[in-house]
């Protein structure tokens, strides 16, 4: 599903946050 999709998206993107933060992405 799309919106499943979407969804997964999301919680990567809040994941690696931190990370694209950190690193000046």
């Amino acid at each position: 599903r799309i919106d499943g999709l979407l969804f997964d998206l999301t919680d990567f993107e809040n994941a690696i946050r931190p990370l694209r933060e950190s690193c000046g992405w």
